[in-house]
């Protein structure tokens, strides 16, 4: 956890649910912050960095992030640059910091493939923590909708009813678990979640 003088905050949840959208909506405001992440050259800097200061969390992710990554491109996305975001935000100047591709997110991102409860179980509970954790859910109507506006095109070859059911579990999983988290809540509403997130700098 942080000082009191500064909070960070993930966001995760299902492809679609509008986290990205909350962010951007939210730095807005002066005093809350967003990690974003663009030069390869920052990323490994500050990955190196958090593998300084949270080395058990790291050191779990990254062979978590060996045995189940498919491609580099995978391992790049879901370990290097999601845990060298958390890195960054440990420094942040602001009083409030929001990961909307954080370390929980990835867990979505390896159920794809199919996990074990043990699995899932194991990497949230060595995932680095954030001072608020928020699951956002919505209902599935308005995640498709957000994912049209987006268009996203899944390949040709992935079973899509497979995908979506271990997304699912994934996110089942996730809600168990954060409920026994002191630190984390599940919301169904953006609005919801914006006000979790502003109440963090009183």
């Amino acid at each position: 956890m942080q000082s009191s003088s500064k909070k960070i905050v993930e966001i995760c949840g299902l492809p679609g649910v509008g986290k990205t959208t909350i962010a951007r909506k939210l730095t807005l405001d002066t005093n809350i912050d967003r990690v974003i992440l663009t030069k390869k050259s920052r990323i490994v800097t500050n990955y190196c960095l958090g593998f300084i200061v949270r080395p058990k969390t790291f050191v779990y992710g990254l062979y978590f992030a060996m045995k189940h990554a498919d491609s580099w491109f995978n391992f790049w996305n879901n370990h290097v640059y999601r845990y060298a975001r958390y890195s960054s935000a440990l420094r942040s100047k602001l009083p409030i910091c929001i990961l909307d591709e954080g370390p929980h997110q990835s867990i979505f991102s390896y159920a794809i493939d199919g996990l074990t409860e043990k699995e899932f179980k194991h990497y949230v509970e060595h995932t680095p923590k954030a001072d608020l954790t928020i699951l956002l859910t919505v209902s599935e109507e308005k995640r498709q909708q957000n994912l049209n506006k987006r268009r996203i095109q899944q390949p040709e070859n992935i079973n899509r009813r497979e995908m979506h059911d271990n997304l699912k579990s994934a996110q089942a999983f996730l809600s168990t678990y954060f409920v026994q988290m002191p630190c984390a809540q599940i919301v169904h509403t953006s609005e919801e979640a914006e006000r979790l997130i502003r109440q963090c700098s009183v």
